[in-house]
């Protein structure tokens, strides 16, 4: 088997060690944590689940002037994978080597077309599942057709399962690297892992997307999609250089979100006053921002962290105005800037003097009923 081409060609960037147990975002309630929070929604539900379930295995990027693909080494499916996420025929697929691409004859090429056309109007009449088995059908009697990388494109998007998608799309990538469906499968193939939480190998996808496609994968919907990816596996320098690169070059891409999610990963990397910069551009430019109460509770946090307590303790004051802890469907972020509260006001009283009872001598006379 060959030796696999590394898809995190791009050069490395570093990601220097944050802060230890920084302020950020989720459980911020959790009393037993002393308030400091590890970033929410992103992280995966165990390491498990990061693990891919295979090797996504590429030939080399074809040097300019090459007019034919080189055929790739085929790979060779494990045992967790050759399950029933693969039917015997994409297996049987997979494991044979194929030639490279040739230009057929116009009698040939003109009747695949219309093949293809054919089964391109059973999927519009929602015959999914025989298009289906006939796109693959179409491919594998004809592997050295341009055709080919098409129809199993048209295939593969047809799988509802994100396993099934990840296995049709890998294939793809691997069998037609050098085609324009071979190229977009990555992405495709980024998502379907990503959807899965397995974020490691979905980033892996990405980063060779990015490579092949070049100049067309720096568009900001798709520099988002990796910082999804990249938040749940904690490179939060990799995210903020990647959020930096969507705000200099695309300053009106959904600013309020770029923002937002720029000055979560400066809290996990413990530079909290830029996040506090962030944060109040955010709250004064989007004031009707969908995620207000996550942007208030964080500007608290970072308050807190930078050792303005009677700021934070306004900020949570001035959250729990607009959201109040004890309403119904009250945010989670109101009940954690409530327990903010408590702790940060509790030290202020410790030094007053506590009221003790009168004595018996300073009692008033009871009055005497008539």
């Amino acid at each position: 088997m060959a030796t696999p081409v590394p898809l995190t060609a791009t050069a490395e960037r570093k990601t220097p060690k944050a802060t230890p147990t920084p302020l950020t975002l989720a459980s911020a309630a959790d009393s037993s944590r002393k308030g400091k929070i590890i970033p929410p929604p992103r992280s995966s539900d165990d390491e498990s689940a990061d693990k891919p379930d295979w090797p996504i295995d590429l030939p080399p990027v074809q040097a300019k002037g090459e007019s034919k693909m080189a055929p790739s080494t085929p790979r060779e499916l494990s045992d967790t994978t050759a399950d029933s996420n693969l039917t015997e025929m994409a297996r049987t697929y997979v494991s044979q080597p194929l030639p490279a691409l040739h230009a057929e004859s116009e009698e040939t090429r003109h009747q695949l077309r219309e093949r293809l056309g054919e089964i391109r109007q059973k999927l519009q009449e929602g015959q999914t599942d025989d298009a289906q088995r006939e796109l693959v059908k179409l491919a594998s009697a004809n592997p050295q057709s341009p055709i080919a990388p098409e129809a199993l494109f048209l295939a593969a998007e047809q799988n509802q399962d994100n396993a099934k998608r990840a296995n049709a799309f890998q294939n793809l990538a691997t069998r037609y690297p050098q085609t324009p469906y071979g190229v977009q499968s990555l992405l495709y193939l980024g998502n379907a892992l990503a959807a899965q939480k397995k974020y490691e190998t979905a980033l892996d996808a990405f980063r060779a997307y990015q490579i092949r496609q070049g100049i067309e994968s720096t568009t900001p919907a798709f520099l988002l999609k990796t910082v999804n990816v990249l938040f749940p596996l904690q490179k939060y320098e990799e995210a903020y250089f990647e959020l930096g690169r969507i705000q200099l070059d695309h300053p009106d891409f959904q600013r309020d979100k770029i923002l937002d999610l720029s000055a979560e990963a400066l809290m996990a990397l413990g530079r909290y006053p830029q996040a506090q910069q962030s944060l109040q551009t955010l709250l004064s430019e989007y004031p009707k921002y969908v995620q207000r109460p996550k942007a208030l509770l964080a500007l608290g946090l970072c308050l807190e962290e930078t050792g303005k307590t009677k700021e934070a303790i306004a900020q949570y004051k001035t959250l729990l105005q607009a959201y109040p802890a004890d309403q119904d469907h009250a945010p989670f972020e109101a009940q954690a800037a409530m327990e903010r509260l408590k702790r940060l006001e509790e030290p202020l009283f410790r030094g007053l003097p506590k009221k003790t009872a009168p004595s018996t001598a300073e009692k008033l006379p009871e009055p005497i009923l008539k």
